[in-house]
């Protein structure tokens, strides 16, 4: 049975499936079929919920071992889809199990390199993330990385979950996964085949925002218009970072900018200063919205070429100077998220500190390769054209 539904996990319950059984005549197909779905809805009891969740979880991480000795893929995909076929309930019922609740990151860009480093703070300061390392960003690629960080019971070795979220994603991983802290890092249209104009999306994004309880933390770029508009009316508490360092701003927005436009009255914004995008300080001339005051600021920042940048941080705890090896301004927004959600979770500089000396080990849309004559060749996910642009900026 488990292997009928592994094998046509991509269809619908109530469709003609090819059976792997297929020797089997169709009668007695029709009637399994038939079992198979009074089985898999008859109401639960709570034994019946533990064995169909380490049912479903070693199911997972089987279809993730065939996966990898086959060479068809990592497996970060297609067994979340395994486990959410024969529980669906699986993902809420893992992080529920974690005692420190889960952190999601979410946005265009700037997510997998926010969650490496972020993870690499949680590890030196003593927690056990769960985390999808890998970029499978949708509920199954996370519903695959708590499968495969729990034991047999289905219960996750890890004491903390720690996901990016695609931007489409955010409302269901929030309504099921019940995170206490969510980053929004920025909106570009990068996805706007998939997604939609901007407007739409950050609709959405509140909504998921919305759907938070008070105990709950969220973490916005405030150099980002759109981003900084989002949660006005969220019962969780906000917080703000950005750039407050004048010497890598420019006058006005580049006619590249994304979201020129004050999200309260529709009237163009003033940017006093800008950065790159539409990243910058802005005020409304219209009905005197601004940029938020931030929370955590990079206060001074040197910029060295492919090699990184140094940056001086300003957070309510303290003030340091931390080298990022990671290029471009746009990482400099990444370091802030990081370092102002692993403050927010009660880690200290140290861990910070420790976090960002293995950054080059983390990894973004844009991985760097020695060529000859000591150029570097900077390759791109095609999808993700800002950020493509930033690393020539």
């Amino acid at each position: 049975r488990v292997l009928h539904i592994i094998h046509n996990a991509h269809l619908p319950f109530n469709t003609p499936k090819p059976c792997v059984l297929s020797g089997i005549r169709p009668g007695l197909r029709s009637r399994l079929r038939d079992a198979l779905t009074v089985a898999f809805n008859r109401p639960m009891t709570d034994k019946s919920r533990r064995t169909r969740l380490a049912a479903s979880v070693a199911a997972g991480k089987a279809v993730t071992q065939l996966s990898r000795r086959l060479g068809a893929g990592a497996g970060s995909n297609f067994p979340g889809r395994v486990v959410l076929r024969l529980y669906p309930e699986a993902p809420e019922e893992m992080a529920a199990s974690l005692a420190g609740g889960c952190v999601l990151v979410s946005g265009t860009n700037g997510k997998t390199t926010t969650t490496n480093l972020l993870a690499g703070m949680m590890r030196a300061g003593g927690m056990l993330p769960v985390h999808n390392r890998v970029g499978a960003n949708l509920m199954t690629g996370i519903t695959a990385a708590l499968a495969q960080a729990s034991d047999r019971k289905g219960i996750p070795r890890g004491d903390i979950g720690l996901f990016e979220v695609d931007e489409a994603t955010l409302p269901a991983a929030v309504r099921r996964l019940r995170p206490r802290l969510v980053i929004v890092t920025n909106l570009f249209r990068d996805q706007l085949d998939r997604y939609g104009e901007l407007e739409s999306l950050a609709r959405k994004m509140d909504a998921a925002l919305k759907d938070l309880d008070g105990e709950a933390v969220v973490l916005l770029n405030a150099d980002d218009p759109l981003v900084a508009s989002l949660g006005r009316d969220c019962p969780a508490r906000i917080y703000y970072y950005g750039i407050e360092y004048a010497g890598v701003a420019e006058a006005g927005l580049r006619h590249a900018a994304d979201s020129k436009h004050c999200r309260e009255c529709g009237s163009p914004l003033d940017f006093k200063a800008n950065y790159f995008g539409h990243m910058g300080k802005y005020s409304c001339p219209g009905c005197g919205a601004a940029r938020p005051p931030v929370d955590f600021a990079a206060t001074h920042i040197e910029l060295s070429g492919t090699r990184g940048s140094r940056v001086r941080l300003s957070t309510p705890r303290w003030q340091g100077e931390l080298f990022l090896g990671l290029p471009g301004l746009y990482n400099v927004h990444n370091l802030l998220a990081a370092s102002g959600c692993a403050q927010l979770l009660g880690l200290d500089r140290e861990a910070v500190e420790r976090g960002v000396e293995h950054v080059n080990e983390c990894y973004d849309f844009v991985r760097h390769q020695p060529s000859p004559g000591y150029r570097r060749i900077y390759e791109d996910l095609k999808e993700e054209l800002a950020g493509f642009g930033l690393a020539f900026d």
